[in-house]
């Protein structure tokens, strides 16, 4: 809760980021709406659980059936989590 604190005492704009959270929100309620509109249409649920379905599958089987699939992928995974996460030194 410290961390929380002392991060909001040291932004500068905080009605920007007031505005962005906001904004945030809004999005993903009128999002909702809009996937609560199209799965009370008929036969449109069914087809994209259809192809979420043959996503994953085409998805596990390019990597996670084989060794060097799952390694490949645990280097993809682990370059983009370096490149978002700055590591600080800690001295």
């Amino acid at each position: 809760m410290k961390d929380l604190q002392s991060t909001w005492e040291k932004t500068e704009d905080k009605l920007a980021l007031c505005t962005l959270g906001f904004s945030a929100f809004l999005v993903l309620w009128m999002s909702a709406g809009v996937v609560a509109a199209i799965d009370k249409l008929p036969l449109l649920p069914n087809f994209f659980e259809l192809i979420g379905f043959l996503y994953s599958t085409w998805f596990a089987y390019q990597n996670f059936l084989f060794k060097s699939d799952r390694d490949n992928l645990r280097e993809k995974v682990d370059a983009i989590l370096r490149s978002i996460i700055v590591f600080e030194n800690p001295e």
